[in-house]
C-alpha cells in the first residue's frame, strides 16, 4: 500500500493541480496579448510533460519488472493524452474558457517530449542522478 500511494500520490496531487488550473474562469497575465499567449501556451507544454513523467514512473512502480518500458511510454503517453482531451472538455464547462484542440496538441507535444527525455534519460541514468533516482527509483 506504502508503495502505491508512493507512486499515485504525485500524478493525483497534480491532475489536480491542472484541474484547478483549468476551473479558473479566465487567467490574465499583465503581459502583451503575444507574450500572454507564449507564456499560456508553454504552461500546456510543461504542466503535461510533469504529468507523463509521474505517470511512467508510477507506471514503472507498478508494474515493476512486468512491463517493457516501451509500453509504460505508451501507456503513459497514451493516458497523459486521454488526460488533456479530459481537460479541454472540462474546460468547455468554465466560464470564460473554450476548449481548444490546439491546447490538445501543445499538451500532446509536451508529453512527446518528455517521454522522449524519460526515454534517453533511461539509457543514460548516471548523467543526471537526482532526476534519474527520481524517475527511474527502484
Amino acid at each position: 500500500m506504502k508503495n502505491f500511494i508512493s507512486a499515485w500520490l504525485p500524478v493525483f496531487m497534480w491532475t489536480l493541480v491542472i484541474f484547478l488550473f483549468s476551473s479558473l474562469s479566465s487567467v490574465e497575465t499583465p503581459f502583451l496579448i503575444w507574450w500572454d499567449v507564449l507564456i499560456k501556451k508553454t504552461a500546456h507544454l510543461i504542466e503535461y510533460a510533469i504529468l507523463a513523467i509521474l505517470l511512467f514512473r508510477a507506471l514503472r512502480m507498478t508494474y515493476e519488472n512486468r512491463k517493457s518500458q516501451s509500453s509504460l511510454l505508451q501507456m503513459s503517453g497514451i493516458l497523459s493524452s486521454l488526460y488533456a482531451v479530459s481537460d479541454e472538455i472540462h474546460q468547455g464547462f468554465t466560464p470564460g474558457r473554450t476548449p481548444t484542440v490546439r491546447d490538445v496538441i501543445i499538451d500532446i507535444i509536451g508529453i512527446t517530449l518528455a517521454l522522449f527525455l524519460v526515454k534517453k534519460l533511461n539509457e543514460q541514468k548516471k548523467k543526471i542522478p537526482l532526476l534519474s533516482e527520481f524517475i527511474f527509483e527502484e
